[in-house]
């Protein structure tokens, strides 16, 4: 690596790592950002930078979970549905709805807090999963009269926002098909 990378290009390094999100290809786009910026080319003559090389360079600071908005979305949504389900006397949809509801927060947060990549997908597929099982229990609760139409629709379109969500960070989180 060369002199001027190492003292020139350090200040930017850290101004782009404090715009991104924690675990979104980061160093990806810290090369795109750094390559923009001077015009590196790639060439006998020039030195592309490499995710490689900033890997040492650009630690990534601690990110809490609590920083990641599906996870805000998540929350409001579980303390929605026990307030939604306060006067339900159906005790066991009552019960599947409100866990569902707090799996999904749960999954996400335990899957931000572990050490890979890997895992962290995992708990969010299982974060999916949860918001996928709790609206097809709206669907029911509507159709048997434990909520109304209207509360449905509000929690399926803020399920279906958190399930997008989930998607998205899944989507950036996994590794680049090889070519």
């Amino acid at each position: 690596m060369t002199n001027w990378f190492s003292s020139g290009c350090c200040n930017v390094i850290n101004n782009v790592t404090t715009e991104l999100t924690p675990r979104n290809n980061y160093s990806m786009s810290i090369l795109w950002k750094l390559n923009e910026a001077f015009k590196i080319k790639s060439g006998p003559k020039y030195h592309r930078l490499k995710t490689q090389d900033l890997k040492l360079k650009t630690p990534m600071p601690y990110q809490s979970f609590e920083n990641l908005d599906v996870w805000k979305k998540a929350c409001r949504l579980s303390v929605e549905m026990f307030l939604l389900l306060k006067e339900c006397r159906e005790y066991g949809l009552k019960d599947q709805m409100t866990r569902a509801a707090v799996s999904i927060a749960s999954n996400i947060a335990e899957g931000a807090e572990r050490r890979s990549d890997k895992e962290f997908i995992r708990f969010l597929h299982i974060a999916k999963g949860s918001a996928t099982e709790l609206r097809t229990q709206l669907y029911i609760a509507a159709q048997i009269g434990l909520i109304g139409q209207d509360d449905r629709m509000k929690e399926i379109e803020e399920l279906t926002e958190i399930s997008k969500m989930l998607h998205g960070l899944i989507k950036s989180l996994s590794p680049a098909p090889q070519i």
